[in-house]
């Protein structure tokens, strides 16, 4: 067989240099016998674009240019307006600082270029200078500002109410001041609630119902729950099925809208008291709820509430035997009744039961 190569003689191979896309390699020793490589050779990796920092074109592109020697490759982009950098210059400001705002710059492409026709592009930087006064007038003194400037005496002409308290609010510095709890001596009655007027700052507080026995904190004797069968406009009542002591309570979460009766001992507590108002039409009345709204029918047998009043939440009133008789005014088959099998209040055209209708006086 044939002897190993002893690579008695030898030559240079000269090294490859690398460029930004291909590869290199090193100086070589190769054998001029066999053409191995005895040492070096080594693949030397592309060294990829050497680019210089983005230049602006000035119409919303922006290009950078290889430096390596031999290149020369340039690659372009359009300019995106993404960041918050004032420049050197401050050219990109938009607005100056103002006593109680910062100032304001369009936002910068990575090139450093920016447009001005997108005021909603800005960032806010820096703080707002703050109010001056300097000659001791209470008025900023600052170019374009004037504002009136308390110095610690606080300006105010008006009072505003949290529960049990009233305040005012300083309109130089808006500070809280004047705080202190409402004051009043006497008390205003309504039907069922009371309140009292503080005698500082005119607002209400205190207002709560009367209580139901006795004498009320606001001297008003108390009123109860009995039996009517007469209506006029600003009667509290509610509606009642006597024989099984239920009272109207509220209106059902339910789909189908319904009346929900809840048992009472001795008499109606008025847990859903309503308020006689005038109906849409002349003769017939609405019935308000502690919410603002009123009785309503829409449909089949329904009884629901409505913000607002119509003939569908209109109702001709009539008594008979005790019993009170209300119609609807959008479709005079629809009564209120109770209904025993499946108890509830509800709109119905068959005769159901009989229900009362209850006064508080």
């Amino acid at each position: 067989y044939a002897p190993a190569c002893a690579h008695e003689t030898t030559k240079i191979e000269s090294a490859v240099a690398a460029t930004c896309l291909t590869t290199g390699k090193t100086a070589a020793t190769v054998c001029t016998s066999c053409d191995k490589i005895i040492s070096g050779g080594e693949i030397v990796a592309a060294l990829g674009h050497n680019f210089s920092e983005w230049t602006s074109d000035g119409v919303g592109n922006h290009f950078r240019i290889c430096q390596r020697e031999n290149c020369g490759e340039t690659e372009t982009k359009v300019c995106s307006y993404t960041v918050d950098k004032v420049l050197d210059d401050f050219s990109n400001r938009k607005d100056e600082a103002t006593c109680t705002m910062p100032a304001t710059y369009y936002k910068v492409c990575e090139c450093g270029h920016f447009v001005t026709d997108d005021e909603d592009n800005v960032f806010e930087n820096g703080d707002a200078l703050g109010h001056i006064d300097e000659t001791g007038d209470n008025k900023c003194d600052r170019e374009g500002c004037g504002i009136a400037m308390c110095n610690g005496n606080h300006l105010s002409e008006t009072w505003q109410s949290d529960v049990g308290e009233h305040y005012q609010v300083c309109t130089a510095c808006g500070e809280k001041f004047n705080e202190g709890a409402h004051s009043a001596t006497s008390w205003t009655q309504g039907d069922t609630q009371h309140y009292q007027t503080c005698t500082v700052c005119g607002s209400e507080f205190n207002r709560a119902n009367h209580t139901t026995s006795g004498t009320c904190v606001c001297g008003k004797t108390s009123a109860s729950w009995h039996l009517t069968t007469s209506i006029k406009v600003g009667d509290i009542v509610t509606l009642v099925y006597e024989d099984g002591k239920k009272e109207l309570s509220s209106i059902s979460t339910t789909s189908t809208k319904y009346g929900i009766g809840t048992a009472y001992s001795d008499s109606p507590t008025g847990a859903y008291a309503l308020t006689v108002v005038a109906g849409s039409t002349s003769g017939t009345y609405a019935f308000k709820t502690k919410d603002g709204t009123y009785l309503y029918w829409s449909s089949g047998n329904s009884l629901a509430t409505n913000a607002s009043i119509s003939a569908n939440s209109s109702w001709n009133v009539s008594f008979s035997n005790g019993n009170v008789i209300i119609t609807n005014a959008k479709d005079s088959s629809r009564k209120l009744r109770w209904n025993a099998s499946s108890p509830r209040f509800a709109c119905y055209t068959s005769e159901q039961t009989a229900i009362q209708l209850y006064v508080y006086s």
